[in-house]
This record gives structure tokens, C-alpha cells and sequence, in this order.
């Protein structure tokens, strides 16, 4: 049996969060190029590194609903 320090958890929760955070910018730093599918009132937003940006469009003004 494995046991692995909280600290080092952390530390691992942390580097993927920051390395998923770096992926989407870079996603959307050319927003032209990005494949988005619109359906009524909600849209997905792929990106290059595989996320998809969940959008809701809320009187009259789209916001995030997800971030896969």
C-alpha cells in the first residue's frame, strides 16, 4: 500500500490545475480559429488542447456555465 504525503497531493492537484489553466489561454488566444456549436441559447466552444467551454447565453449576454 501506497501513502502519499497531503503536501505532495496538493502539490500534484496544483501542477495539473495550472498545466489545464495554461491550455485553455493558449485556446484562446486566436478565438477566430476556435469551433463553436450554437443551439438556442447555449453554444460549446472547442478548444485546440481538447477542453470545451460550455457557454449560456443569459438575457441577451453569454456566460460560462462549464470548463471540460
Amino acid at each position: 500500500q501506497v501513502s502519499v504525503e497531503p503536501v505532495d497531493l496538493r502539490s500534484t492537484v496544483q501542477s495539473a490545475l495550472e498545466s489545464d489553466l495554461s491550455a485553455i489561454v493558449r485556446g484562446l488566444q486566436d478565438p477566430e480559429t476556435l469551433n463553436v456549436e450554437v443551439q438556442g441559447d447555449a453554444a460549446d466552444v472547442e478548444l485546440p488542447g481538447g477542453h470545451v467551454i460550455k457557454l449560456k447565453r443569459e438575457s441577451g449576454v453569454w456566460r460560462v456555465e462549464d470548463v471540460e
